[in-house]
C-alpha cells in the first residue's frame, strides 16, 4: 500500500512495495529510493495500459535487471510520440534524468488537448495546450504553434505561432521541425524556402523522425527542391524500412521494379 496521498516530490512513497517486474534499478540494486522511483513504475504502467503487455518479455530476472540498467524500452506500436517520449524518460536508470511530475503533466495536458483537437473542439484544445506551454512543455509549445499559424479555433497569428514552433523546437521537438520544414516546403502559410525546408527535414531525421526521413526521401526521389539523387533516396527509404514503416517497402519495390533512374532488380 503507498503511505501517502501526498503527490508532493518531497513525499517519500516508496520503499520495498509492488512487483519486481515494476520495480527500479536502484530498488533492484539495494540502492535509496524516492519520488523518481515511483516516477519509473509509472513509466512502466503506462507502456502495459497502452501497449497491453509487459515491457520485458522474459521472465529471467537477471535479463530484466540487466535491460533495467540500460534503460532499455522496446518499440511501441500504440503510444503516441509524445507519451512515447515520456514513458522513455520514466524509465531512465538514472533516478535524476527521469521527470519530474510538471514535466508529466505537461506530456498529459497535451495528450489531452490534442484528444479534443482530433475532435474539432479547438477551444477546448486550445486550452490545454496553454496548460501544457504554461509548463514549458515542448508539445505545449507545437500544439498551440500550428493553432495560431493555420488559424484553427482562434484568429490566425504567424508570428506568434512561428514563435512557439520555433520555442518547441529549442526544447528538442523534432515534430516541430518536421513541421516547420513542411510550411517551407509547400509555402502557403509561410515563405517557400526550400533551403531551410530542407535544413529542418535533415535536422528531424537526424532524430529518427520518420516523417522527415520519409520527406527526404520523396525529395530525393522527385528532384523537386534538391537535386535529383535515387541513392540517397534508396538509402532514406530503407532507413523507414528498418525502422519498420511500411509505405517504405512499396516504395522501395517500385523503384527496384519500375523506376527508369537505376537498373531494375526484381529480386529485390
Amino acid at each position: 500500500t503507498i503511505k501517502s496521498k501526498d503527490m508532493s516530490e518531497e513525499n517519500e512513497m516508496t520503499q520495498n512495495i509492488g512487483s519486481f517486474i515494476y520495480s527500479s534499478p536502484e530498488q533492484m540494486n539495494g540502492r535509496e529510493v524516492g519520488f523518481p522511483t515511483d516516477i519509473y513504475s509509472l513509466g512502466q504502467i503506462m507502456f502495459f495500459l497502452i501497449e497491453k503487455k509487459d515491457m520485458y518479455d522474459t521472465k529471467d530476472i537477471y535479463l530484466i535487471a540487466d535491460l533495467k540498467a540500460k534503460s532499455y524500452v522496446p518499440k511501441m506500436e500504440n503510444a503516441p510520440k509524445e507519451i512515447s517520449n515520456l514513458i522513455i524518460q520514466c524509465v531512465n536508470s538514472d533516478p535524476k534524468e527521469r521527470p519530474t511530475i510538471d514535466i508529466i503533466k505537461g506530456y498529459i495536458y497535451y495528450s489531452i488537448g490534442k484528444s479534443y483537437l482530433e475532435e474539432k473542439n479547438t477551444s477546448k484544445a486550445k486550452k490545454y495546450f496553454e496548460l501544457s506551454k504554461q509548463l514549458n512543455n515542448s508539445y505545449g509549445f507545437y500544439g498551440l504553434g500550428q493553432l495560431y499559424l493555420e488559424g484553427n479555433g482562434c484568429e490566425q497569428d504567424k508570428k506568434k505561432g512561428k514563435e512557439y514552433i520555433e520555442k518547441s523546437i529549442d526544447l528538442n521537438n523534432d515534430e516541430a521541425l518536421n513541421y516547420l520544414g513542411k510550411l517551407h516546403y509547400y509555402g502557403d502559410i509561410l515563405e517557400k524556402n526550400s533551403d531551410k525546408a530542407l535544413e529542418c527535414f535533415e535536422l528531424a531525421a537526424k532524430q529518427n523522425n520518420i516523417k522527415s526521413i520519409y520527406n527526404l526521401a520523396t525529395t530525393y526521389y522527385r528532384g523537386d527542391i534538391v537535386k535529383k539523387d535515387i541513392s540517397k533516396s534508396i538509402e532514406y527509404f530503407e532507413c523507414l524500412a528498418r525502422l519498420n514503416f511500411p509505405p517504405a517497402f512499396n516504395c522501395l519495390g517500385y523503384i527496384y521494379s519500375e523506376s527508369r533512374d537505376i537498373q531494375r532488380d526484381y529480386s529485390k
